[in-house]
């Protein structure tokens, strides 16, 4: 009884198989699939240069990076004292910043880092995945050249434009401007991070 089977099965086996490549399978036909990222492609340009965004300097011997902004988050590093990092968003005493260094973001202290005028002009860019988008929510919204409200305006911004947020003084948003190639100052109350409602 049991050759019977195994007959059967060996015959099935050799029907299924000689139909496959005869007819042809999906399988056999599609294309490999890509399973590490070619090293010769390259994402789109960033429009953003890295040195639009506000530079930080490590100012402390242990400045460990979290993962998210919160003290019992997982971390890791630490970063060296005089480390030059980029600026990327800030939420109550945290910082989520670029670290050139490592192409990776995380949270650091407030305190563990201090604002520097970086002068490096070869600075790679950062990931626009790791921008944080913000979305203009009131009526023509001034783009201004300072952040102070007497400054001149640059820009009208309209309900639901968009734009980088490279880095915020008190109450105002540092924002990247791209049709003029250049930084401006949206007071804070104007923009939502998107995501956000």
């Amino acid at each position: 009884m049991r050759q019977p089977l195994r007959v059967l099965f060996s015959w099935c086996l050799l029907f299924t198989c000689t139909r496959l490549l005869v007819l042809g399978c999906s399988a056999f036909n599609a294309p490999p699939q890509n399973t590490k990222p070619d090293l010769q492609e390259r994402s789109p340009e960033n429009p953003l240069p890295a040195d639009a965004l506000t530079s930080l300097e490590v100012v402390s011997d242990t400045c460990l990076v979290s993962v998210e902004p919160k003290k019992k988050s997982h971390s890791f590093g630490p970063l060296t004292r005089g480390e030059v990092v980029k600026w990327l968003d800030a939420r109550e005493t945290w910082i989520r910043v670029w670290i050139p260094r490592l192409r990776v973001s995380g949270w650091v202290l407030q305190g563990n880092v201090e604002e520097i005028q970086d002068t490096n002009a070869s600075q790679p860019r950062v990931p626009e995945k790791e921008l944080t988008t913000m979305i203009v929510v009131s009526e023509k919204t001034k783009v201004r050249d300072v952040p102070t409200t007497k400054s001149d305006v640059i820009l009208i911004a309209d309900k639901g434009d968009v734009f980088f947020l490279v880095g915020e003084r008190e109450g105002w948003c540092r924002v990247w401007v791209p049709e003029q190639n250049r930084t401006g100052w949206i007071f804070g109350r104007s923009l939502i991070r998107k995501g956000e409602k």
